[in-house]
């Protein structure tokens, strides 16, 4: 296929339909392979540090005041995304932390 012959219309469907085959092929094979693909993709969590643990643990039973919303207004960005992690790793997701979380970033 020449210059002249890709800039007719006949050659530009040629070159739309060789790209659709194309990525058509590339879906069937990363679908046909989900395995591989997934075990680099899944999401990794991290331990809950022991110093925020208490702190964790009345926001989960409701005993949670205005000294806890300053310490957990107090906590550095990886303290946080800890306290995402121990979340979502838990089966039991337990719904007063992230409500102390927004609590805390509204002060």
């Amino acid at each position: 296929m020449n210059k002249q012959e890709i800039r007719t219309l006949r050659g530009q469907l040629i070159l739309m339909g060789i790209l659709f085959v194309g990525s058509l092929a590339l879906a069937v094979f990363m679908a046909a392979n989900r395995g591989f693909f997934e075990k680099y993709i899944e999401e990794k969590y991290g331990a809950m540090p022991a110093s925020v643990q208490p702190l964790v643990e009345r926001a989960e039973t409701g005993r949670f005041d205005e000294s806890d919303k300053e310490k957990f207004a107090s906590l550095s960005d990886s303290e946080r995304l800890a306290l995402y992690d121990d979340w979502m790793s838990r089966e039991d997701s337990p719904s007063g932390t992230p409500r102390a979380l927004i609590e805390a970033a509204a002060s």
